[in-house]
């Protein structure tokens, strides 16, 4: 419990605006204070010993930070991932693209949602490659645009259904021979 205690308030010392208030023992269970907003948060010892902290905020936001990242849910369940690691799923009818990795972010909210996703292909393939995918999750109206400025490409392709289902990727290729992707989906 001591170092379960220790890590977290070694943790927590890496924000000045955090401070450390009381441990539970008995529940197993902490507090630390915002010092900006003067919020409460909790968190519980267990979490600490499967190598992640997860804050409660008054009004059931949760804010987990582990070695994949950051992932905060809130009371009406919308979901984001900063990091690496865990990604929020996609709905069914999201095609994913194969073999790209996630760079940083994914966000949830009901079947809206986003993401930041980078692989070495060259653009003109990844845009094959979507185009392909879009179609073949049944979106009929694939639109395409391309620009180019300072040396930069990018394409941005719009996709929706009949049922009003809209899927939208930002394709752009960096200096460093590495394709982005922005995926950003919504229901409606």
């Amino acid at each position: 419990e001591k170092i379960a205690t220790g890590l977290v308030r070694t943790v927590l010392s890496q924000n000045p605006d955090i401070e450390f208030l009381d441990l539970d023992t008995a529940a197993r269970t902490g507090r630390v204070k915002d010092r900006k907003s003067g919020e409460i948060l909790t968190f519980r010892l267990e979490d600490v010993g499967s190598g992640k902290l997860t804050l409660t905020k008054s009004d059931g936001t949760t804010v987990e930070m582990s070695p994949n990242g950051i992932h905060m849910t809130d009371p009406a369940g919308k979901e984001t991932t900063l990091g690496p690691g865990e990604v929020v799923p996609l709905p069914d009818w999201v095609p994913a693209y194969p073999g790209a990795a996630q760079v940083t972010t994914s966000s949830k909210s009901g079947d809206n949602g986003f993401r930041l996703l980078t692989t070495t292909e060259p653009l003109a393939e990844v845009r094959q490659n979507w185009e392909r995918a879009l179609a073949d999750a049944g979106f009929n109206s694939v639109l395409a645009t391309e620009a180019a400025a300072g040396g930069f490409q990018s394409v941005e392709i719009k996709a929706s259904k009949p049922d009003g289902k809209i899927v939208e990727v930002v394709v752009s290729a960096t200096a460093e021979k590495q394709t982005m992707m922005r995926l950003s989906y919504r229901p409606k």
